[in-house]
């Protein structure tokens, strides 16, 4: 199974005329077809092969990463491991848990090591770094710079541009996207 067999199946798409988004609406999530492929009826979706769908965002992350051999993400046996924990209490937390958890750990490590990142055995960046970065970027952006997210939690926020700092053009462009 290769990456260029994958293909994503229901995407957000940019209509430079109009300005507008089109996106897969609440009806056709509903549609036997659409829960088919994602039982939970939301998006993300892409088509694997002809058979198989992945529907779950960090499901997503994770198989593409695999197909990546010179960037590696996660990583193998307890690395890997920590790695998909991470993800999971990404998944599972509301985002306000998630900041609590992610200050308590980086707190409890900041000591240890000079550049953190969430699994402590990396001195690189992982995809849980990058999965809970993103569900952190609304509330730590340089925007929000005024909320108390950023004053209560300075660990984080600390964390949050450091990870910028040290990869500046992958980061930069995932904001791009993140303002479309």
């Amino acid at each position: 199974m290769s990456i260029n067999n994958t293909s994503f199946i229901w995407t957000w798409t940019w209509n430079d005329q109009t300005d507008k988004t089109n996106k897969t609406t609440e009806q056709e999530n509903k549609k036997p077809d659409f829960l088919a492929k994602s039982p939970l009826g939301k998006l993300p979706v892409i088509q694997v092969d002809n058979i198989h769908y992945l529907f779950d965002a960090n499901t997503i992350c994770r198989f593409l990463c695999s197909k990546n051999d010179k960037v590696v993400l996660i990583g193998t046996d307890l690395n890997g491991s920590l790695v998909d924990q991470w993800l999971e209490f990404e998944s599972t937390l509301s985002t306000e848990q998630l900041i609590q958890k992610v200050n308590e750990h980086l707190s409890a490590i900041e000591d240890e090591a000079k550049r953190a990142h969430l699994v402590q055995d990396r001195a690189t960046l992982s995809l849980a770094d990058i999965v809970v970065w993103s569900a952190l970027y609304q509330h730590l952006n340089a925007a929000a710079a005024t909320t108390s997210h950023r004053s209560q939690f300075p660990v984080v926020a600390k964390w949050f541009d450091q990870l910028i700092e040290e990869n500046q053009k992958f980061f930069t462009q995932a904001i791009k996207l993140a303002k479309l």
